[in-house]
Protein backbone atom coordinates (compact mmCIF):
# COMPACT_ATOMS: atom_id res chain seq x y z
CA UNK A 1 0.00 0.00 0.00
CA UNK A 2 1.45 3.11 -0.92
CA UNK A 3 1.36 5.74 1.65
CA UNK A 4 0.38 8.74 -0.38
CA UNK A 5 -2.44 10.94 1.09
CA UNK A 6 -3.29 14.77 0.14
CA UNK A 7 0.33 15.83 -0.53
CA UNK A 8 -0.37 19.58 -1.20
CA UNK A 9 -4.59 19.58 -0.36
CA UNK A 10 -3.60 22.81 2.12
CA UNK A 11 -2.85 25.04 -1.09
CA UNK A 12 -5.70 24.37 -2.64
CA UNK A 13 -7.85 24.72 0.54
CA UNK A 14 -9.67 27.76 2.08
CA UNK A 15 -6.77 29.90 3.78
CA UNK A 16 -8.55 32.15 5.76
CA UNK A 17 -5.80 33.49 8.66
CA UNK A 18 -2.16 32.50 9.57
CA UNK A 19 -4.04 30.41 12.21
CA UNK A 20 -5.94 29.00 9.56
CA UNK A 21 -3.28 27.81 7.80
CA UNK A 22 -1.45 26.16 11.07
CA UNK A 23 -4.94 24.62 11.52
CA UNK A 24 -5.13 23.66 8.02
CA UNK A 25 -1.56 21.87 8.34
CA UNK A 26 -1.59 20.19 12.04
CA UNK A 27 -4.78 18.23 10.66
CA UNK A 28 -2.85 17.06 7.56
CA UNK A 29 0.11 16.55 9.59
CA UNK A 30 -2.08 13.97 11.79
CA UNK A 31 -3.69 11.36 8.83
CA UNK A 32 -0.02 11.68 7.10
CA UNK A 33 1.57 10.65 11.11
CA UNK A 34 -1.25 7.38 11.33
CA UNK A 35 -0.75 6.50 7.75
CA UNK A 36 3.85 6.08 8.63
CA UNK A 37 2.63 4.90 11.41
CA UNK A 38 0.64 2.27 10.13
CA UNK A 39 3.20 1.41 7.13
CA UNK A 40 5.96 1.08 10.10
CA UNK A 41 4.13 -1.45 11.43
CA UNK A 42 2.80 -3.48 8.35
CA UNK A 43 6.52 -3.51 7.30
CA UNK A 44 7.28 -4.92 10.86
CA UNK A 45 5.00 -7.30 10.43
CA UNK A 46 6.02 -8.63 7.41
CA UNK A 47 9.68 -9.11 8.38
CA UNK A 48 8.45 -10.88 11.71
CA UNK A 49 6.84 -13.29 9.69
CA UNK A 50 9.63 -13.56 7.00
CA UNK A 51 11.63 -14.34 9.96
CA UNK A 52 9.64 -17.29 11.11
CA UNK A 53 9.59 -18.67 8.03
CA UNK A 54 13.15 -18.44 7.07
CA UNK A 55 13.99 -19.98 10.67
CA UNK A 56 11.39 -22.62 10.06
CA UNK A 57 13.03 -23.71 6.42
CA UNK A 58 16.65 -23.79 8.41
CA UNK A 59 15.47 -26.14 11.06
CA UNK A 60 13.54 -28.60 8.96
CA UNK A 61 17.10 -28.95 7.00
CA UNK A 62 18.92 -29.13 9.88
CA UNK A 63 16.35 -31.84 11.25
CA UNK A 64 16.90 -33.47 7.82
CA UNK A 65 20.53 -33.53 7.67
CA UNK A 66 21.06 -34.87 11.12
CA UNK A 67 18.55 -37.53 11.07
CA UNK A 68 20.43 -38.83 7.48
CA UNK A 69 23.91 -38.78 9.08
CA UNK A 70 22.50 -40.83 12.27
CA UNK A 71 20.62 -43.31 9.95
CA UNK A 72 24.33 -44.15 9.05
CA UNK A 73 25.25 -45.34 11.86
CA UNK A 74 22.54 -47.62 13.33
CA UNK A 75 23.81 -49.99 10.63
CA UNK A 76 24.99 -50.08 7.21
CA UNK A 77 23.01 -51.69 4.26
CA UNK A 78 21.09 -50.91 0.97
CA UNK A 79 18.40 -49.86 2.68
CA UNK A 80 19.66 -47.54 5.32
CA UNK A 81 21.81 -45.61 2.31
CA UNK A 82 18.73 -45.42 0.28
CA UNK A 83 16.95 -43.75 2.98
CA UNK A 84 19.65 -40.87 4.10
CA UNK A 85 19.81 -40.50 0.44
CA UNK A 86 16.48 -39.37 0.36
CA UNK A 87 16.55 -37.51 3.68
CA UNK A 88 19.68 -35.42 2.49
CA UNK A 89 17.64 -34.62 -0.66
CA UNK A 90 15.01 -33.34 1.16
CA UNK A 91 17.09 -31.18 2.76
CA UNK A 92 18.43 -29.62 -0.10
CA UNK A 93 15.47 -29.21 -1.29
CA UNK A 94 14.48 -27.54 1.72
CA UNK A 95 17.78 -25.27 1.36
CA UNK A 96 17.27 -24.11 -1.68
CA UNK A 97 13.46 -23.17 -1.76
CA UNK A 98 14.31 -21.31 1.44
CA UNK A 99 17.11 -19.62 -0.95
CA UNK A 100 15.22 -19.19 -3.94
CA UNK A 101 12.34 -17.55 -1.72
CA UNK A 102 15.29 -14.64 -1.02
CA UNK A 103 13.72 -14.55 2.89
CA UNK A 104 17.19 -13.16 3.80
CA UNK A 105 16.67 -10.07 1.57
CA UNK A 106 13.04 -10.09 1.79
CA UNK A 107 13.17 -9.78 5.48
CA UNK A 108 16.12 -6.52 5.46
CA UNK A 109 14.33 -4.76 3.04
CA UNK A 110 11.26 -4.46 5.29
CA UNK A 111 13.43 -4.13 8.64
CA UNK A 112 14.47 -1.02 6.06
CA UNK A 113 11.46 -0.12 5.29
CA UNK A 114 10.07 -0.26 8.98
CA UNK A 115 12.97 1.95 9.76
CA UNK A 116 12.34 4.33 7.12
CA UNK A 117 8.68 5.08 8.43
CA UNK A 118 9.20 4.89 11.85
CA UNK A 119 11.82 7.83 11.25
CA UNK A 120 9.38 9.34 9.28
CA UNK A 121 6.52 9.46 11.92
CA UNK A 122 8.72 10.97 14.25
CA UNK A 123 9.21 13.80 11.99
CA UNK A 124 5.73 13.96 11.31
CA UNK A 125 4.78 14.23 15.42
CA UNK A 126 7.90 16.94 15.50
CA UNK A 127 6.13 19.54 13.11
CA UNK A 128 2.64 19.45 14.62
CA UNK A 129 3.58 18.95 18.39
CA UNK A 130 6.44 21.46 18.18
CA UNK A 131 7.34 23.02 14.75
CA UNK A 132 3.96 24.94 14.37
CA UNK A 133 3.57 25.86 17.71
CA UNK A 134 7.35 28.35 17.59
CA UNK A 135 5.52 31.08 15.70
CA UNK A 136 7.25 30.82 12.36
CA UNK A 137 5.43 32.61 9.75
CA UNK A 138 3.59 31.21 6.87
CA UNK A 139 6.16 30.38 4.34
CA UNK A 140 8.40 28.58 7.00
CA UNK A 141 5.76 26.23 7.98
CA UNK A 142 4.74 25.48 4.10
CA UNK A 143 8.14 24.45 3.63
CA UNK A 144 8.54 22.21 6.24
CA UNK A 145 5.67 20.53 5.55
CA UNK A 146 7.24 20.01 1.77
CA UNK A 147 10.03 18.79 3.19
CA UNK A 148 8.24 16.04 5.11
CA UNK A 149 6.34 15.28 1.87
CA UNK A 150 9.34 14.53 0.02
CA UNK A 151 10.69 12.77 3.04
CA UNK A 152 7.59 10.53 2.90
CA UNK A 153 7.86 10.04 -0.88
CA UNK A 154 11.12 9.00 -0.73
CA UNK A 155 10.32 5.97 1.60
CA UNK A 156 7.21 5.03 -0.76
CA UNK A 157 10.11 4.93 -3.26
CA UNK A 158 12.85 3.34 -1.23
CA UNK A 159 10.49 0.57 0.41
CA UNK A 160 8.78 -2.68 -0.90
CA UNK A 161 4.39 -2.46 -0.70
CA UNK A 162 3.09 -4.35 2.05
CA UNK A 163 1.10 -7.07 1.08
CA UNK A 164 -2.78 -7.03 1.41
CA UNK A 165 -2.83 -9.03 4.99
CA UNK A 166 -0.69 -7.22 6.94
CA UNK A 167 -2.34 -3.72 5.84
CA UNK A 168 -6.09 -5.32 7.18
CA UNK A 169 -4.12 -6.81 10.16
CA UNK A 170 -3.00 -3.40 11.09
CA UNK A 171 -5.89 -1.54 10.60
CA UNK A 172 -7.85 -4.28 12.56
CA UNK A 173 -5.83 -3.65 15.38
CA UNK A 174 -5.66 -0.22 14.95
CA UNK A 175 -9.83 -0.13 14.65
CA UNK A 176 -9.99 -2.11 18.12
CA UNK A 177 -7.34 0.32 19.85
CA UNK A 178 -8.49 2.92 22.27
CA UNK A 179 -7.83 6.81 20.74
CA UNK A 180 -4.42 7.83 22.50
CA UNK A 181 -4.45 11.01 24.63
CA UNK A 182 -2.36 13.81 22.48
CA UNK A 183 0.77 14.38 24.08
CA UNK A 184 2.45 17.95 23.99
CA UNK A 185 6.03 19.58 25.02
CA UNK A 186 5.60 21.37 28.51
CA UNK A 187 5.09 24.81 28.15
CA UNK A 188 3.23 24.54 24.63
CA UNK A 189 -0.28 25.83 24.14
CA UNK A 190 -2.54 23.93 21.42
CA UNK A 191 -3.25 25.64 18.38
CA UNK A 192 -6.27 27.40 18.44
CA UNK A 193 -9.29 27.34 16.08
CA UNK A 194 -9.01 30.36 13.59
CA UNK A 195 -11.87 33.12 14.33
CA UNK A 196 -14.18 33.64 10.93
CA UNK A 197 -12.73 35.89 8.73
CA UNK A 198 -12.46 36.99 5.36
CA UNK A 199 -11.77 34.20 2.82
CA UNK A 200 -8.79 34.26 0.48
CA UNK A 201 -8.50 31.23 -1.89
CA UNK A 202 -4.79 29.95 -2.50
CA UNK A 203 -4.11 29.17 -6.01
CA UNK A 204 -3.08 25.51 -6.56
CA UNK A 205 -0.10 24.83 -7.92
Amino acid sequence: MAFQGARRRWQTAWMITPRGQSAALDTLARDHYAGASMRAREHTLVAERWTLAHRSFSVVAAILAAIAGGSLFTGPGPGTIRVAAVLVLLAAIVSAADAALGATATITDHQKAADRFSTLASHIARFYRVDLLDGADEAEQAARYERIMEERDAANSASPHSPPWAQQLVKARRAGRPKPKETRPEGAKPAEPSAPAEQTPVAAE
